[in-house]
């Protein structure tokens, strides 16, 4: 995340301002230190103790500062936050080329850093989403939430592997965040492939950005770059009428952010099943070798007997967040399940998230619920992670259960077995 994506307010005075003045505004909006214009050029910082014992008369050019950091709106967040503790600075201005934009404390990076991010593509989790939209139901605001789910995906990672998936990750990302205003939108990672935006715009503008995101060439429009990868939205929210009664704020978000994602798995379905053109990355990069060529998709029915496997598993602690995401792969698909672990054990977050991600695996004609996972050892000192939950389907349930040996890994155990216990109850389906 760059600064210039931190939330600045640009406070300033002239140099010809009045001492009056400046103590104004700083108590105004409650800043000790606010920055110094002169004309369209950012010229240094004011601080309130500088103020001090100064006729209210005089002008403040007197007391204006050179700060000793000076942040680029285009540094990091993470590089800003190192070199506050370098140079044991607490507050700096951040400008771009000579327009100041605001001022940035320690305490505005320390909650920018606590937030849970993804390390790829920089994008926050679908923790944030939430928070987001909490936030602005609670000031009345009506919100709607695209989710996102990128097409044919999985072949990038077949074919090419999953240096060159992670790369178009990272290009979609940067081409979403160039569609998005972050004033109104919110661009989250999902998980895997899927990405979702919060967003305060009118029902017409939502449409307007989804055209933008899902017009041909529009998702890898980055250059000289791949022949697009083509992504869906599903969409929800937007239309309420009359305000909500008795509101539960984090059960509107939730509920809204499983609503877009059906609707997309909806509209997925709906699709044509046809071919996927990949050509190759720009000329520079290490996949510069990878040849245009057309690779068929194969139907549905066909990849019934792919089992998936665990690709990945983040849980969040890592970056102080709470939430859990599993990803999985199955042949040329790759499908994620998100948990917001609260104060559960991570154990059993993860099996969480595996299941949910093998609802998607499902297309949400099958629900699971997970009633716990148990750790065993057997009589020659193997240890066992089993998941036992349940599985419904219309209105027959069934209860279910998976279990895998524990090597090195206990979460990744875990993952498998809730995928073993999920996986039969599938196959039955057909799906």
């Amino acid at each position: 995340m760059r600064i210039d994506e931190v939330r600045l307010t640009p406070v300033w005075v002239n140099p010809r301002h009045l001492v009056s003045t400046a103590r104004i505004v700083m108590a105004g909006h409650r800043m000790p230190v606010i920055g110094v214009v002169d004309g369209d050029r950012f010229a240094g910082i004011l601080r309130a103790e500088s103020l001090e014992g100064r006729p209210e008369s005089e002008t403040v050019q007197d007391a204006v500062e050179q700060p000793d950091v000076v942040l680029d709106a285009a540094m990091r967040v993470e590089e800003a936050a190192e070199l506050f503790v370098q140079r044991d600075c607490t507050v700096a201005p951040v400008v771009d080329g000579e327009r100041f934009l605001g001022v940035v404390t320690s305490n505005m990076l320390l909650r920018e850093l606590r937030r849970s991010r993804d390390p790829l593509t920089g994008l926050p989790w679908s923790d944030r989403l939430r928070e987001w939209g909490v936030e602005h139901l609670k000031q009345g605001h009506e919100i709607t939430i695209l989710f996102l789910d990128l097409d044919g995906f999985g072949l990038y990672n077949r074919r090419y592997g999953h240096v060159v998936g992670d790369r178009v990750l990272v290009r979609v990302a940067e081409c979403l965040s160039g569609k998005t205003d972050p004033e109104r939108d919110l661009l989250v990672r999902y998980g895997g492939d899927e990405f979702a935006v919060g967003t305060l715009r009118t029902r017409r503008e939502v449409t307007q950005l989804i055209d933008r995101m899902t017009a041909r060439g529009a998702i890898l429009e980055i250059g000289e770059g791949i022949e697009p990868v083509g992504v869906t939205v599903g969409i929800a929210g937007g239309r309420r009428t009359v305000e909500r009664e008795n509101i539960h704020y984090a059960a509107t978000v939730d509920n809204l952010i499983n609503l877009a994602s059906k609707d997309c798995m909806r509209r997925k379905a709906q699709q044509t099943p046809g071919y996927a053109a990949v050509e190759r990355l720009e000329p520079d990069s290490e996949a510069a070798t990878l040849q245009p060529e057309t690779v068929p998709q194969r139907p549905r029915e066909d990849r019934a007997s792919d089992k998936p496997g665990i690709a990945s598993i983040h849980d969040g602690r890592s970056q102080g967040g709470s939430l859990t995401t599993v990803i999985l792969a199955a042949g040329d698909r790759v499908i994620s399940g998100v948990d917001n672990r609260g104060d559960a054990p991570v154990a059993d977050s993860v099996a969480r998230a595996t299941l949910q991600a093998m609802e998607r695996m499902a297309e949400g004609r099958i629900r699971f619920r997970l009633d716990s996972v148990l750790h065993s050892e057997t009589a020659q000192g193997l240890r066992l992670a089993t998941v036992v939950g349940s599985a419904t389907i219309g209105e027959e349930e069934t209860a279910i259960t998976g279990t895998a040996s524990v090597r090195d890994d206990l979460l990744e155990a875990v993952a498998k077995a809730a995928v073993d216990a999920a996986w039969p109850t599938l196959q039955a389906a057909r799906i």
